[in-house]
């Protein structure tokens, strides 16, 4: 867990917009075509909701299991402001409707295609063994593995800090990715 936070805390994203989205990957499990649709008004005050996808050949779609969901954003203060920023800097913003991850048609979000460029240079820059089998879907599986061991763990007793805290004595010397 530790490698994967230290991906975003050094100086291996070229692209601000990539480094938060695969953030938002990292700490929610959303799919690259969830986060592209994010709109400032799914940004709540505890978490962020999913509502629809995109797809560069249908355009805005439902969610893959054709459920909307809530999300409670782990880091919610950090993560919710870098998201914020970086909505503001849409030069086509205009409140609440406005794409956070925006692209050059304003009735369009950015590809999610250069959030994995992106995040296979930072893993190259910072020295990452195999790159190459990365790519931003890999975040969902790191998620929801992280999950269902918390899950597993509080279910048998355990103190959720606790299991954080062993979750990383475990993976100190592990590939997380």
């Amino acid at each position: 867990m530790d490698e994967a936070e230290n991906l975003f805390h050094g100086d291996y994203w070229d692209n601000d917009a990539a480094r938060v989205a695969n953030k938002v990957a990292m700490h929610t499990g959303m799919r690259a075509g969830e986060i592209a649709v994010l709109r400032v008004k799914d940004i709540q005050p505890d978490g962020i909701h999913v509502g629809s996808s995109w797809c560069k050949y249908m355009g805005l779609k439902s969610c893959k299991n054709g459920e909307e969901r809530d999300i409670p954003i782990p880091i919610s203060d950090e993560l919710k402001e870098e998201l914020m920023i970086q909505a503001q800097m849409n030069p086509y913003f205009d409140g609440d409707e406005s794409f956070i991850f925006f692209g050059m048609d304003p009735t369009k979000p950015a590809c999610s295609k250069q959030w994995n460029k992106y995040l296979k240079r930072a893993l190259t820059l910072m020295k990452y063994p195999n790159p190459k089998e990365i790519c931003f879907h890999s975040w969902r599986h790191f998620f929801l593995s992280i999950r269902k061991y918390l899950r597993i763990k509080t279910e048998n007793g355990s103190d959720k800090t606790d299991c954080m805290q062993e979750l990383k004595a475990y993976r100190k010397n592990q590939v997380w990715l």
